[in-house]
């Protein structure tokens, strides 16, 4: 990449890699072309084989519908609730003590673990209705014996925090090394994954029985919404509950904190904006354009996915990158890969 090459292709021994930045390919391939694309069997088999059968693992038909009930069930009101924001912040908010001196400032912490919590459990409200941090093992069993389900299954969160921070690297590590990950040790795999569906199943089980009692009633009147319950209406197989909870919560988790401690972090380099920032709050929370600027800088500065990998379904073309001048289609044969790196796209300074 550099100054007016916005694709490039290279070999790495028998490896073929091309990638692009440019915006042009991009719209190809998951739009105007993407009948010509797929995930690939590589990335597909993985996350499959990681969370299960989803939106992020299907393609072709049950792809569609399972993207269908996702749009369906996340709509923007759905996922506004800004008392489920708040309330989680505040419990967060307590494990940030000040120091001694009395000036109500902080010692030097590090913030990145209080923000996986505070992701992780606004995620998994808006999912099940139920924060991981905010429920203790009692208060679960109150919840689970009015829901009707056995408590011996009842799962142990802080096992499930552990076995998110390790798929979330085994994710990470599949990315990098591609087709060769499956030669790479990872002996907790495993047990990481069967920790995140055993505790996931524990929220389908609760569901299923809710719905098969009057209380389904009681449920379809909650203002509340919660993701789980929306599926539960276009879908009872628990598998499939299952597989497309446990991809939403991987995936919301990771992006969400990755970008909240972006824009922290630039704030915190720019003093101007965080001032501005700060002000603009307190006098017009909501609306605030203000706010909404700075979390798309964040997004363009530190995107919490820098790039996504297609491959070629049949023989096909992209519009740009050939040529003298790079402007011209360039051809790509059936199954080479392609690397989108939206993160090079972000810093052109002419798009």
């Amino acid at each position: 990449m550099g100054d007016n090459v916005h694709t490039v292709h290279a070999k790495f021994s028998l490896l073929r890699v091309i990638c692009t930045a440019d915006e042009q390919n991009v719209k190809a391939i998951l739009s105007s072309q993407a009948n010509d694309w797929e995930f690939g069997r590589i990335r597909g088999d993985f996350l499959r084989k990681l969370t299960g059968s989803n939106v992020f693992s299907l393609e072709g038909q049950h792809g569609k519908e399972s993207r269908s009930r996702i749009r369906a069930a996340l709509s923007r009101e759905n996922v506004s609730t800004f008392s489920v924001y708040e309330r989680h912040f505040q419990g967060h908010l307590l494990n940030v003590s000040t120091d001694d001196s009395g000036s109500g400032w902080t010692e030097v912490l590090d913030l990145q673990p209080i923000i996986f919590g505070l992701s992780l459990d606004i995620i998994a409200h808006i999912l099940f209705g139920s924060s991981v941090h905010g429920e203790t093992l009692e208060k679960q069993s109150q919840i689970l014996a009015k829901g009707g389900s056995d408590t011996a299954y009842l799962p142990d969160a802080q096992s499930f925090i552990d076995s998110q921070d390790h798929l979330l690297k085994s994710m990470a590590f599949a990315s990098i090394f591609g087709k060769f990950y499956r030669f790479t040790p990872d002996f907790n795999y495993y047990r990481a994954r069967n920790a995140a569906r055993k505790y996931v199943d524990w929220f389908v089980r609760r569901r299923l029985c809710q719905m098969s009692t009057v209380k389904a009633d009681l449920a379809a009147k909650d203002k509340r919404i919660v993701l789980l319950n929306e599926l539960s209406y276009m879908t009872q197989d628990p598998i499939q509950l299952r597989d497309e909870t446990v991809g939403l919560l991987a995936a919301g988790r990771g992006t969400f904190a990755a970008l909240l401690t972006t824009v922290i972090y630039r704030l915190a380099k720019t003093p101007r904006a965080f001032n501005k920032l700060r002000d603009t709050i307190l006098s017009e929370l909501r609306g605030c354009k203000y706010l909404q600027y700075c979390v798309n800088e964040g997004l363009r500065l530190g995107t919490p996915a820098g790039s996504t990998i297609r491959q070629a379904l049949c023989d096909t073309t992209l519009p740009s990158g050939g040529g003298p001048d790079g402007k011209s289609p360039i051809f790509i044969p059936k199954g080479q890969q392609v690397t989108l790196s939206y993160f090079a796209m972000h810093y052109r300074a002419d798009i």
